[in-house]
C-alpha cells in the first residue's frame, strides 16, 4: 500500500528531502496526496505509476532570511 510504504520511507530521510514510490493506480495517487496533506508533507509530483513527495511543508525562502 502506498500509504505504508511512503511513510516507511519518510520516517528514515531529513526534513526537505522528497522521495519517489511507484504506484499502480490514479486512486493511489490521490491517497498518496490525501496522506502527504494530512501528515504535513508536500506533494511534489505525480504521474500514472508514481508520487513524489517531500518531507515536511514547503517553505518559503525569503521570510526564512534573517532580519537584518
Amino acid at each position: 500500500m502506498v500509504t505504508l510504504e511512503l511513510a516507511d520511507r519518510m520516517a528514515k530521510v531529513p526534513s526537505g528531502t522528497a522521495v519517489r514510490v511507484e504506484v499502480g493506480s490514479w486512486q493511489e495517487v490521490e491517497l498518496a496526496a490525501r496522506w502527504a496533506q494530512s501528515t504535513g508533507n508536500f506533494l511534489v509530483d505525480s504521474g500514472p505509476d508514481f508520487v513524489e513527495v517531500r518531507r515536511g511543508p514547503l517553505t518559503d525562502p525569503i521570510r526564512d532570511l534573517p532580519v537584518e
